[in-house]
């Protein structure tokens, strides 16, 4: 049985805002966080980096097609008048009885045909509807195509900083831990250490020296990363290297209408209407084709042809019907399987509006976790810091001895660099966020 356009929509979106409603009660409240941006310079680059792009031609083609295909749609209702001209020579066998003669002349003649099909049935409407549905759906393709790849450059940017910093970091605890190392081998010269714990420093400045060496080959990688998604020169981001990291704050819930506004659900919204319009319009086939016709036929005969044919004009204005009357079942699979990718829609429909919520709460716990691990790191690493600034001033009172400052200066670089990773780590989590969320 055919389902309406209308009924086929609404139930595919009270289905899945009421699955939406059941399974992610949190969405339906709070209000939407602060977009996370970078600074102007940084936004104006990346901005620079969507246009130049080589992965959205792809899109953009298709959105020039589906312009195409609307224009031809609307075409299809509109008067169509064609205008025929021949000129030429033309011949003639006369007899009287007892012989034939050809006779030689000039024919002119001229066919103007006016056509202009009534849509009783609506079958051009929805064919108009159907293709405005897909280029609405391709608009949103395109804006989901740039709205990802600027996060994926905002995320490669914040890579490329994140990994600046830690890099920086561990060279400083790696600075620390060797002269540490350094008292250690004097101590062990002294007999006041064991072999073992200086087997153990010897064994930590290694791993140090990997890490830093793997902080250098992600920075690279990011590096790369944004040169291969932006086609701009590397140079321009090492610029932006040193920026700062933005704060942002995740939020404790999320409206529900924002998934409304991702363009894969309005994507998907946008393709079912399409597809209900385009079942329409296939039932419609079914029936007759009522057009207004009109058409006007000059003839002019010259030299010496007959002169009853020398000049005529035929014209003609009413109504024509055409209707298939056999087809072999034609039409009627043709509305089958238009029907058929309706019902295939509004299934996707449903399941592009349940992926959207279980992402963005995904993103929004991860967010929550990473963002409250992210705040206890920040406040242990102050206490670090006071702590190693403490044994400072007690070094310089003879209170404390060098290795005593030595390690305090390692465990506030400790943590400010677990600190640092797990900041790096939320951003990341943040930019997820915004993926979900699919904000301008």
């Amino acid at each position: 049985m055919l389902m309406s356009k209308h009924s086929l929509l609404r139930a595919a979106w009270l289905l899945g805002a009421s699955l939406l409603l059941a399974a992610r009660p949190g969405l339906a409240q709070g209000d939407a966080p602060p977009a996370l941006r970078l600074e102007p310079a940084a936004e104006a680059l990346i901005e620079r980096g969507v246009n130049n792009s080589a992965e959205l031609a792809g899109a953009l083609a298709k959105l020039r097609e589906a312009e195409a295909e609307l224009g031809i749609a609307r075409a299809d209702g509109a008067p169509k008048l064609d205008l025929k001209a021949e000129a030429g020579k033309a011949h003639e066998q006369r007899s009287d009885g007892q012989k034939s003669s050809r006779v030689d002349g000039q024919r002119r003649q001229a066919n103007l045909t006016f056509r202009w099909e009534l849509d009783l049935f609506g079958r051009q409407r929805a064919r108009s509807q159907a293709a405005q549905a897909q280029q609405a759906a391709v608009e949103a393709d395109l804006q989901a195509a740039r709205l990802a790849l600027a996060n994926s450059l905002r995320a490669e940017l914040l890579r490329l900083r994140s990994a600046g910093l830690a890099q920086r970091q561990r060279g400083e605890l790696l600075a620390t831990l060797q002269h540490q190392q350094q008292l250690e081998q004097m101590l062990l010269a002294a007999g006041l250490r064991g072999a073992g714990d200086q087997l153990e420093g010897e064994a930590e400045l290694e791993q140090r020296r990997a890490e830093l060496a793997q902080q250098e080959q992600q920075r690279q990688h990011a590096l790369l990363r944004l040169v291969r998604l932006s086609d701009i020169e590397a140079g321009e981001w090492q610029a932006l290297a040193d920026g700062p990291l933005p704060e942002h704050r995740v939020p404790a819930q999320l409206p529900l209408q924002s998934l409304a506004q991702r363009p894969d659900v309005r994507a998907a919204e946008a393709r079912l209407r399409g597809s209900s319009a385009s079942a329409t319009a296939a039932k419609a086939a079914l029936w007759p084709s009522v057009a207004l016709e009109a058409n006007m036929q000059r003839l002019r005969n010259g030299g010496g042809l007959a002169g009853a044919l020398r000049d005529s004009t035929d014209r003609f204005l009413g109504l024509g019907l055409a209707w298939a009357l056999l087809d072999g079942g034609e039409r009627r699979a043709q509305r089958d399987a238009a029907q058929a990718r309706a019902e295939l829609a509004a299934a996707e429909f449903r399941r592009v509006t349940l992926e959207a919520a279980e992402e963005t709460q995904g993103a929004l716990a991860r967010a929550q976790e990473l963002g409250s691990a992210a705040n206890h790191a920040d406040r242990a690493a102050r206490q670090a810091r006071q702590a190693a600034q403490l044994s400072e001033q007690r070094y310089r009172l003879g209170i404390d001895s060098l290795l005593q400052r030595l390690r305090q200066d390692r465990q506030a670089l400790e943590r400010e660099l677990l600190a640092q990773d797990l900041r790096g780590e939320q951003l990341q989590a943040a930019l997820k966020l915004e993926r979900a969320l699919a904000r301008p």
